[in-house]
């Protein structure tokens, strides 16, 4: 039987560079969320989040 290994995008990889771009990387069973950072929001792009514009 072959047994199924799940990676932790997230501290891939080395040098340690996050796959979320102003965001935390949070692994996932399977895959990884990129939770934008304070100040940012989430955008069509997958992963990508910018700075919210002031209003």
């Amino acid at each position: 039987r072959a047994r199924c290994i799940d990676i932790d995008e997230c501290a891939e990889p080395v040098p340690r560079v996050s796959p979320c771009k102003n965001a935390r990387c949070v692994n996932t069973n399977g895959s990884f969320r990129c939770l934008c950072k304070h100040g940012f929001t989430a955008t069509r792009r997958p992963n990508v989040c910018l700075r919210r514009r002031a209003q």
